[in-house]
């Protein structure tokens, strides 16, 4: 679903996970592309249990990219989302919108159930048809959104395709729609 709305272009690609061999070698074989790592997998793992998460300390992880003028053509999100609250998650976006234009993909993954993994999975980009995903047997209760609230969490990305993943979540492709 996601390769759908990419085009064969030059892409600026900002994963917000941390650092893996699979995604930089699939996006470095398939895509001409400059792909940052903003590692709030880490953040967010560091974090859990917290009550200190300020947007401030989340883009520290950020590094290079959210010190420039950087514009990104692709954020994936994965499942990031649902382990932060909706308050920091909005500021998360107010923020990453100065990064976006009018045809910014995001990609993200929700928990369909009620349960989900106690922190955030490791995603890998095995094929264009193939993600794998690695993650904590140990569970809790999952942070689940409705579309309503992800327009209001998510400010200026807008619903663009869902589909059911046979692993019990379900991958959503945002488009940002620029109101600057």
């Amino acid at each position: 679903c996601l390769f759908l709305a990419l085009r064969n272009r030059k892409l600026n690609i900002l994963d917000l996970s941390s650092p893996n061999n699979h995604n930089l070698e699939f996006f470095s074989n398939n895509y001409t592309c400059k792909l940052y790592f903003a590692s709030f997998d880490k953040f967010i793992e560091s974090a859990i249990g917290s009550e200190v998460c300020g947007v401030e300390s989340l883009f520290a992880y950020g590094g290079e990219f959210f010190k420039s003028d950087n514009v990104v053509d692709l954020i994936l999100l994965w499942d990031m989302l649902s382990y932060v609250g909706s308050k920091l998650a909005h500021a998360w976006f107010e923020y990453l919108t100065d990064f976006c234009h009018a045809n910014t993909v995001m990609y993200a993954v929700f928990p369909i159930n009620n349960k989900m993994p106690i922190s955030p999975g490791k995603f890998q980009i095995l094929t264009r048809n193939r993600l794998r995903c690695q993650h904590s047997s140990d569970e809790c209760t999952a942070q689940r959104f409705s579309v309503d609230q992800l327009s209001k969490i998510i400010p200026g990305f807008v619903v663009r395709r869902t589909f059911d993943l046979i692993n019990g979540m379900q991958e959503y492709v945002f488009k940002f729609k620029d109101s600057k």
